[in-house]
């Protein structure tokens, strides 16, 4: 069998790789904890896998402790996407190897195993880092495509998988009579528009906003720690250490989609802040 590195946010545009990346990774192949971000690269070169430098408590990086970790390779931030191991950080000369019984599997210098694969099935032949594909979480809040054909957010009751009641609904349910086409799919498309795809070929996007170029800006989509559905760009050639502008969120105020399914702040662990850019106040959860 092979092992498909994903990504949590899809790279949307241009894969055309100018960059010498490892995307076929052999059975025996290995990185190693070290100074220096040794890392696996996609096709396209916009990701890398491998180890990053955690930072101490005065904002210095510790070169003593790694995180396996997903980043985008690219823009000056290096902006983190997934990790594996974030209560378990990996120490220098910590090693994570690609096996053929267990998969990917991290120790540190002793041996010890930090953090694997779960769910592996036979023998591993080997691994593919890709662009195009999506991970996912498992979190407190979660997206997802109702029987109805209805795309909705949702708290989960943790530690069980119990769904909460919905606080965002898209309302593409069909009905009973079939006047109505139900949604399908949730789509990202290549063009960076997030979008319900509906059973008779229609489409709802999930926003109006006019999208970005993707050939000019790297464009991803995420379920952020306070439940709300955001979707950011970032300039592709950025020479400075900017950060990623919002283009649209689901829910546009949480606080008002909390309220009016009947939820309260305790409920939800959420606290009342003043945004620097909107004269109005937002509940977010902590």
């Amino acid at each position: 069998m092979e092992i498909a590195f994903s990504m949590i946010h899809r790279v949307i545009g241009n894969s055309c790789c100018n960059y010498c990346a490892q995307t076929d990774i052999t059975v025996g192949s290995s990185l190693t904890a070290v100074n220096g971000n040794s890392s696996w690269l996609s096709p396209s070169g916009d990701f890398a896998f491998g180890f990053r430098s955690l930072y101490n408590g005065n904002n210095a990086k510790d070169e003593r402790l790694f995180l396996l970790s997903i980043w985008y390779n690219k823009i000056p931030s290096k902006t983190v996407v997934w990790f594996a191991n974030g209560d378990r950080p990996a120490p220098e000369n910590s090693k994570l190897a690609l096996t053929s019984n267990l998969g990917l599997v991290l120790t540190n210098s002793q041996g010890e195993e930090l953090w694997k694969l779960e769910n592996i099935l036979g023998d591993v032949s080997h691994a593919i880092f890709n662009d195009t594909e999506e991970i996912f979480s498992r979190g407190k809040f979660q997206l997802g495509m109702l029987g109805s054909g209805d795309l909705v957010l949702n708290t989960i009751n943790l530690p069980s998988s119990y769904a909460n009641d919905a606080y965002s609904i898209t309302k593409t349910a069909g009905d009973s009579n079939g006047s109505a086409s139900s949604g399908k799919e949730l789509v990202f498309s290549n063009s960076g528009s997030l979008f319900v795809s509906k059973e008779n070929g229609g489409e709802v996007n999930l926003s109006q906003e006019k999208v970005p170029l993707a050939a000019d800006f790297y464009l991803r989509v995420t379920l952020d720690f306070d439940g709300v559905l955001t979707q950011y760009y970032h300039p592709r050639n950025s020479s400075t250490d900017g950060s990623w502008s919002i283009l649209w969120t689901q829910p546009e105020n949480i606080c008002s989609a909390v309220v009016s399914q009947g939820g309260n702040g305790r409920e939800w662990g959420i606290s009342i802040y003043e945004t620097s850019t909107k004269a109005q106040k937002h509940m977010r959860a902590r």
